[in-house]
């Protein structure tokens, strides 16, 4: 269900919910000890990968899709 909601995100909303989760994490790990509320940190820098990856797997097609438009041909790595 959550990669779901996360491939069905368009890129400024996939941009903009990097962005929250980047503040949410710097605000906990700046107002929080080490101690307080581990699980929560490690849940929200889980979610924070996560969209950082689909993400970077985007910008990675849209620049193979590109490269395939200009060559005609499929492109490998």
């Amino acid at each position: 269900m959550e990669e779901t909601i996360i491939r069905s995100l368009d890129e400024d909303k996939l941009e903009t919910c990097i962005d929250t989760l980047r503040e949410v994490l710097n605000e906990m790990c700046f107002t929080l000890d080490e101690h307080e509320m581990s699980i929560e940190k490690l849940i929200v820098s889980r979610q924070l990968d996560k969209l950082i990856v689909e993400y970077m797997v985007r910008k990675k097609n849209k620049n193979t899709n590109e490269i395939e438009i200009i060559t005609k041909e499929p492109f490998s790595i």
